[in-house]
């Protein structure tokens, strides 16, 4: 009866222990931050058939729930063409640029996870281009290619910087001719090639310009997208106009990164003349822009601007410490004209 009695303890304590060291090896369970992870990573926009992120032209699926019960919302940076619900309005006058931030909420947690998406223009039946040339961008400028009749504009520094514009259906091209282009010229790694561009019919942007250490500078139209040069080294790279401030990034991660993809694959430079590509997509695919050129030195001491395109827009030089340099006039391209570019308007800023 003792050992029986022996055994039974036994075995109930092993039972005990065994049951013990399964409930020790149950998994944990996830804490919000992992089940926020899952739910980011997971978070998918649904898409009318045959559109996605770029080509949006359908009202949204914007998910309110998340694969583990998550809750989400949303805010569209542009009401007026995406609604914080998916209902899409197409524009009229360019393919838009929309960030759509979802907010992602599990407990006492909560996680944003933003998209950039690109709205569809309306099809209004106008010819996309009027006059086009296209050009092969390999850095060397000649008459050939661009033929200088059409395409070439003189700046405010004369002689010393000489602009070249054309396009064809896909690809708006600058070529720029000047003494501060090569990588050899004085204070090279301190000196800037800018280009501004503004949509004609968009109502966005802004009149200021980046700035550069004391200079500052007053655009004569509002500009979404910029793009910026350095001779010394091949950096190239694009920003749009957002949330009151130009958006340069080196991060390939944020939404805005590089709108224009403009690269050293895009841009050529040879000895003292540079050409580079962009797509027309890439800015919206407008009928019409607004375009500024010039050049600056940012080194201290030696703060500068001049080749200016139009050439009339501002006179060289550097306007003194907390002054403005004001841009009076800006190239006004009508890609549907059949007027070449050098035949196109010059027009006064506000």
């Amino acid at each position: 009866m003792t050992k029986t009695i022996t055994k039974a303890i036994i075995l109930s304590a092993l039972a005990v222990a065994i049951a013990g060291c399964r409930q020790e090896t149950k998994p944990p369970e996830r804490d919000d931050r992992a089940i926020l992870r899952d739910e980011r990573n997971a978070l998918e926009i649904g898409f009318a058939s045959g559109e996605d992120i770029h080509s949006v032209k359908s009202d949204l699926k914007l998910p309110l729930e998340g694969i583990h019960g998550a809750t989400i919302s949303w805010e569209s940076g542009a009401p007026d063409i995406i609604s914080d619900s998916g209902e899409v309005i197409r524009p009229q006058c360019y393919n838009r640029p929309v960030e759509l931030t979802a907010r992602i909420e599990y407990g006492e947690r909560r996680v944003f996870q933003p998209f950039r998406l690109t709205v569809i223009k309306e099809d209004i039946g106008k010819p996309r281009t009027g006059y086009s040339r296209t050009i092969t961008v390999d850095g060397k400028i000649n008459d050939t290619q661009w033929n200088f009749s059409e395409t070439r504009f003189k700046s405010s520094s004369g002689e010393h910087g000489t602009a070249f514009i054309s396009w064809d259906d896909d690809y708006l091209y600058i070529g720029y001719k000047g003494e501060d282009i090569p990588s050899s010229t004085q204070s090279a790694g301190q000196k800037w090639f800018n280009v501004y561009i503004g949509i004609d019919c968009s109502g966005d942007g802004s009149y200021t310009a980046q700035q550069f250490r004391n200079q500052h500078f007053k655009l004569p139209f509002k500009a979404n997208y910029a793009i910026k040069w350095r001779p010394s080294d091949f950096f190239v790279n694009s920003a749009p106009y957002e949330n009151n401030s130009w958006r340069y990034t080196l991060s390939q991660t944020l939404p805005f990164y590089n709108p224009l993809n403009t690269t050293r694959e895009t841009s050529k430079r040879v000895d003292d003349e540079l050409e580079m590509k962009i797509a027309r997509k890439s800015f919206g695919d407008p009928e019409k822009i607004n375009l500024l050129i010039f050049l600056l030195c940012e080194e201290v001491g030696n703060e500068s601007t001049w080749g200016i395109v139009p050439h009339n827009s501002a006179k060289d030089g550097f306007e003194g410490i907390n002054k403005t340099k004001e841009f009076k006039t800006f190239l006004h391209i009508d890609f549907a004209s059949k007027n070449p570019p050098a035949k196109q308007a010059i027009k006064s800023g506000n």
